[in-house]
Formats: C-alpha cells, structure tokens, sequence
C-alpha cells in the first residue's frame, strides 16, 4: 500500500515532469518558428499537454500564428479573433503566460495597466488604404530596416517591434512627415521579429528576421 504522502510526492514529480516537458517543447517550437520549419512547428504543438491553463493559452495562440502570421497572412477568421481576444483581455501575462503576449500582439491591443487594463485598439481596421501601402527592406536584416511608404504619412506614426514571445523590443516615434524611414535594429539579437506601424489612419503589421 502506497502511504499518503508517497502518493503526493509522486504526484509532485509526476506535474513537474509534464511542466519540463512542455517547456522544452515550447522552446523547440521557437526554435523551429525561427527556422522558418512551420509544419514541424505545428506537429509539435500539438504535442503539447495543456493540462495548465498557460500551456493551453500557448498551444492556441502558436496554432492560430502558424496559420496565419507565419504564411504573411494578417487576416484572423472570427473565430481565431474571438479566442485569442478571450485570452489577451482576460488574463493578466502572470495568469496565462506568454500566450497573453502573443494574442494581444496578433489583435493589436494596447494594455495600459497590468491588473486594470484600459484597452485600446489599434487606430483604422488594420488593414491598409490602397493610397496608403507600406514595404520593407532588406529581408533579412542586419543594421538598418528600410519602411518604405507610396506616399508620405502627414502627421507621423508610431513603430513597435516585438519578440516572438510578443514583448516589445523596440519603439520609435516618428513626428515628421516621411515617406521613408531607416529603423535601426543593429542592437536586436538574431530571429523572427513582428512590427506594427501606426498612421492616423492605418496599422501596417509585418515580420522581419535578424541576421548578422
């Protein structure tokens, strides 16, 4: 017969193994991410256990971002919207992790607070005015990423990149009115990053990778 406290030291490991397997999946899953091996990616999500509430969070965002943000695809269905909104507004980042991160990049969500969020989305539809288009080069990148516009942005904008984990690494604000304008990313480390630019009329989002 198993003694009581044999069985919850038993349990204890047992949880803790399952945790460190899941982190290390996860890490391979970014790794692969950064590789550009999505369909390896992607089997390996779904071999994550998401019994804990921060694993399940980070299986749904990595799934919905494969489909989508991966293929340079910018466009979520309403249903991918709607599960990752109740994951990015819900949950504080200490409840449900960096799957929180995640989903409130991919949604364009501004958390003001940590505990009270005061919410804002992003400015326009998220989706650029056929007189209002945004490229970037080069791609990969090194020391300077050139945001080229076809016209120049009255008014300025606000740029913001971020990590895969969906942490701000970098924001700049430009006043001026540009057509053109040289970032420079030369202090960020080798990988897979996302941007969003922010006009008064629109919110261009996009990825780059760092090479040196």
């Amino acid at each position: 017969m198993i003694k009581k406290s044999s069985k919850y030291l038993f349990f204890s490991r047992y949880k803790r193994v399952l945790q460190a397997s899941n982190i290390k999946k996860i890490d391979e899953i970014e790794q692969l991410i950064k590789n550009n091996e999505d369909s390896l990616a992607m089997l390996k999500n779904a071999e994550l256990q998401d019994e804990k509430q921060i694993d399940r969070f980070r299986k749904i965002v990595n799934e919905i971002y494969l489909s989508t943000f991966a293929l340079d695809n910018y466009e979520l269905s309403s249903e991918q919207h709607e599960r990752l909104l109740s994951i990015a507004l819900s949950h504080t980042p200490r409840e449900g992790g960096e799957g929180v991160y995640i989903a409130r990049y991919m949604l364009g969500v501004e958390i003001n607070t940590n505990d009270n969020p005061n919410v804002q989305f992003a400015k326009g539809p998220g989706k650029a005015e056929p007189a209002e288009m945004l490229t970037t080069f080069p791609n990969p990148v090194t020391d300077n990423l050139c945001l080229s516009f076809n016209k120049a942005i009255e008014g300025g904008f606000v740029i913001n990149v971020y990590n895969y984990a969906g942490l701000s690494v970098l924001t700049q604000t430009v006043s001026q009115t540009e057509a053109q304008h040289y970032l420079n990313v030369s202090k960020l480390t080798n990988g897979i990053y996302f941007f969003t630019v922010k006009t008064n009329t629109n919110t261009f989002k996009g990825k780059f990778t760092v090479i040196k």
